[in-house]
């Protein structure tokens, strides 16, 4: 019997080890099968088997079940003795002294049961400390609740980081912020270890439990700042982590940042709305690319300009902005979209090579962006000018890639994103090489994890381009005749991922203002479309002479406020001569008619012709009994037709009015209420949609919830949609570096880069375009919108074109096709002043 014992008590404690080394290859299991669970587990059932002889000899002279489970009780009481520092051993070897035949396995029960006797109190200790680790960390976090505090949903190198990057920029006589990190596992990696060591030496809060099972504040004060920074490398946990934060912390002061270039983080704060909770979501290789571009970007055009001057060729011909790009990876990808609408400027053309290893990468391209490759107007008059030279299934350690390399005539940049910071250095100093080989000196940029590799071996740009620096290091490494390979690195993590470069840049500063000025714009329109849509419900209820079957609401915009309503009938839209009245010109009659006809074909079909009786014509645009009523605006050249139903009737079946007392009564009282005490509240989002408002009451519903919610983001200094849509975000960003560069080129009289007239823009153009340039944007005129217009729109369709739209006659963003993805030359002056 103690011989079986043994063996049993020597298997319970080493199958859990087995079990757990089996965990290890498990990535499903490796975190929750811990070292500490399984020894605790192994450990009990093992100190049992032991102590089950001791307790069955004791009760061997009687016979029964209460016994044996008197036995069993005493065996699991006297395990958890050893884990409460209170088992003893001497007891059970003095009765196994007795003379037992048979008892071979006695050493080794003896052995293992002073292993137990040590190992069990050794694990009550480790829980003992584990939390110990948790209660001083909880009470370090309490202890400093008041201050401003930066949580952190995982301990890796860019989250340490960034939380360098905060306390690194606070200001002088602020208090120093509270970092939390959260999700410390029990890795025994070196590198696990280093990070640690590195957050202690920030004084920062280390948690081990996981970001949503942590209570950061209480719910009675709403003044504390929290800011939580979601950087992992696991997507469905960044998701589930953001979910439970904008749920249960949606109040003023908190701020959410998700690091992440996902479509599902993207839809996901698309979707969920908060009403206080800041959300952001960073794309960090998009970020990179951008903000180099911001600082750098001028170096593209005086590289391009420079060359242009040392091949002789004359100032009048447009200069080459000749780029190479090797990889097209996430960060290649990101910089290929970039340049080529960026790199649209007047007097510079552009040509891109792109090297990757993968034979698909044209047709993966394609099927992303379908008309990048060959756009339908590609280097037409009033269009985006690019090449692209695709070169697929070519690697750099092979003799096809430097002759391909050296084909290109005068490349000017070279960007090199392979994956490793090894691979991405090597390849720069081979391209260098064979550069030199071909007597041209490109500007060559290659991405760097390592902070240290870029602090000490990156060429510093701007000190090379000003020609001194205290550095001297500052064209970077050398070879061994002190010859400079002059390659500039970007991407390291300790000056990328820094508050000032992701979070309050001043790149998204711009970005920000760009869409705070679509914001208000927008707010003025929904106002005026307010204002339009009150005086035609009076004019529909009091005119005497409106039909809604036969006539229309024509209003035209005299001034900035001002509009003057006329009431046509459809006879004398269609008659030969001007109306009777005066109210239409010969050009505005004409496209009243084109409109009409226009809509009345969209309903039919192209197959089917128009009727020839124009009020039939006019019946098929619009329900029965709806008014029809079409805005005009002499300076933007538009037509907008709009249609709406007359209201039902408030009375009841006995002919009384409905009692005044309404829910929106109710609300009204409350607002009131609230403002008397100075309580401000988020306005509810819009329940109406342009589609589900039908009539005079809903339309003016949608326009007031949508006005009042512009104007609370306003009041608070937000634009709409700016950090919840991803293509007003990257839009916003992208036109604030189109601002900055036009301003830098044409507006700095010493950065050696003159913009010349050509065949498009003239000197009274480019006058012009320095004129508008130098005043705010409401303060421009229609002929200087228009002139910034036509510039920005050559930007504008390459933009559209890297984020996959295509033309199309109806613009349909769920099919990503637009209306205006077209040269200048087919657009009116109405939708070229937009890009302005």
């Amino acid at each position: 019997m103690l011989n079986r014992w043994t063996i049993a008590a020597l298997c319970c404690l080493l199958v859990p080890l087995v079990f757990y080394s089996f965990c290890r290859l498990r990535l499903k299991w490796r975190y929750t099968v811990t070292l500490r669970k399984v020894l605790f587990f192994g450990v009990a059932l093992s100190a049992f088997s032991v102590c089950m002889p001791y307790y069955l000899l004791q009760f061997a002279t009687e016979e029964g079940f209460s016994n044996h489970w008197t036995a069993v009780m005493l065996s699991i009481q006297h395990a958890l003795r050893l884990f409460a520092f209170d088992g003893e051993f001497i007891g059970l070897l003095s009765e196994m002294n007795t003379p037992l035949g048979g008892f071979t396995l006695r050493p080794l029960y003896i052995a293992l049961g002073a292993t137990l006797c040590l190992l069990a109190p050794l694990l009550t200790f480790t829980v003992l400390l584990s939390f110990l680790k948790n209660f001083t960390s909880k009470a370090r976090y309490s202890f400093n609740f008041f201050r401003e505090t930066h949580i952190f949903s995982d301990l890796n190198e860019k989250s340490l980081a960034m939380a360098k990057s905060l306390l690194r920029n606070r200001k002088f006589f602020s208090r120093r912020p509270l970092i939390v990190f959260t999700d410390i596992l029990d890795k025994h990696e070196e590198e696990h270890y280093e990070l640690i060591a590195e957050a202690n030496l920030l004084n920062a809060v280390l948690f081990r439990k996981d970001l949503g099972s942590i209570h950061f504040r209480f719910r009675h004060l709403p003044f504390r700042k929290l800011k939580f920074y979601l950087i992992s490398e696991d997507d469905s946990e960044k998701i589930r982590h953001a979910t439970r934060i904008m749920e249960r912390f949606d109040y003023r002061g908190a701020e959410l940042y998700v690091f992440s270039d996902s479509i599902e983080c993207q839809l996901l704060l698309s979707t969920t709305q908060t009403k206080h909770l800041r959300v952001t979501r960073v794309n960090d290789v998009q970020s990179l690319i951008y903000h180099n571009l911001h600082e750098h970007g001028v170096r593209l055009f005086r590289h391009a300009r420079a060359v242009h001057t040392e091949c002789g060729l004359p100032a009048t011909e447009p200069a080459t902005v000749s780029a190479v790009i090797v990889g097209l990876g996430q960060y290649g990808t990101e910089m290929f979209k970039a340049l080529i609408w960026y790199c649209q400027m007047i007097g510079y053309t552009l040509r891109i090579d792109v090297f990757d290893e993968d034979v698909q990468t044209e047709s993966r391209l394609r099927a992303r962006c379908p008309e990048l490759l060959d756009p339908p107007t590609r280097n037409a008059a009033g269009d985006s000018r690019y090449e692209i030279h695709l070169h697929s299934g070519i690697a750099v350690d092979t003799v096809d890639f430097g002759n391909r390399l050296q084909s290109i005539p005068h490349p000017t940049f070279v960007f090199v994103a392979l994956g490793s910071d090894a691979l991405n250095i090597s390849t720069a100093i081979q391209i260098r090489a064979l550069c030199e080989q071909k007597k041209c000196r490109p500007d060559i940029e290659a991405v760097v994890y390592d902070s240290n590799i870029s602090k000490k071996m990156s060429m510093h740009w701007d000190d090379f381009a000003n020609g001194h620096s205290e550095d001297k290091n500052t064209d970077g490494i050398k070879n061994h005749r002190g010859q400079a390979y002059r390659i500039h690195m970007i991407g390291d993590l300790e000056s990328f991922y820094s508050a000032d470069t992701l979070l309050r840049s001043a790149l998204v500063e711009a970005g920000e203002e760009c869409d705070l000025r679509w914001t208000r714009a927008s707010l003025l329109n929904l106002k005026e479309e307010l204002q339009i849509l009150e005086a035609v419900e009076q004019i529909a209820q009091k005119a005497d002479r409106f039909d809604p079957d036969r006539s229309l609401i024509y209003i035209t915009k005299t001034d900035a406020t001002t509009f003057t309503y006329s009431v046509l009938s459809v006879s004398d839209v269609y008659a030969d001569s001007q109306t009777s009245n005066g109210v239409l010109s010969t050009q505005a009659q004409t496209n009243l008619r084109a409109l009409i006809d226009q809509k009345a074909q969209a309903v039919l079909g192209d197959d089917t012709t128009l009727p020839q009786n124009t009020l039939r014509r006019f019946q098929l645009i619009k329900p029965a009994g709806d008014t029809v009523y079409i805005s005009e605006d002499p300076i933007n050249e538009s037509l907008v037709f709009s249609t709406v139903s007359a209201d039902p009737e408030t009375n009841d079946d006995a002919g009384r009015c409905r009692p005044c007392v309404t829910r929106r009564c109710l609300d009204a009282i409350a607002h009131i209420y609230r403002r008397c005490l100075g309580i401000q509240k988020a306005p509810p989002a819009a329940k109406w949609t342009r589609e589900s408002a039908k009539t005079f009451s809903e339309k003016k519903e949608m326009l007031r919830e949508k006005i009042e919610h512009y104007q609370y983001e306003l009041s608070l200094g937000r634009s709409v949609g700016f950090r919840t849509f991803e293509y007003n975000y990257r839009a916003s960003i992208a036109r604030a570096m189109r601002d900055e560069l036009r301003e830098r080129m044409l507006l700095t009289p010493d950065n050696g880069l003159p913009i010349l007239p050509t065949a498009e823009w003239t000197e009274e153009d480019l006058a012009l375009l320095r004129q508008a340039m130098r005043k705010a944007p409401e303060e421009r005129s229609p002929a200087e919108m228009l002139v910034i217009g036509k510039l920005e729109h050559v930007a504008w369709n390459a933009y559209m074109r890297t984020e996959g739209l295509r033309r199309s006659e109806k613009t349909n963003m769920l099919a990503k096709e637009h209306l205006c993805l077209k040269p200048l030359s087919e657009l009116r002056d109405r939708d070229i002043r937009k890009d302005a």
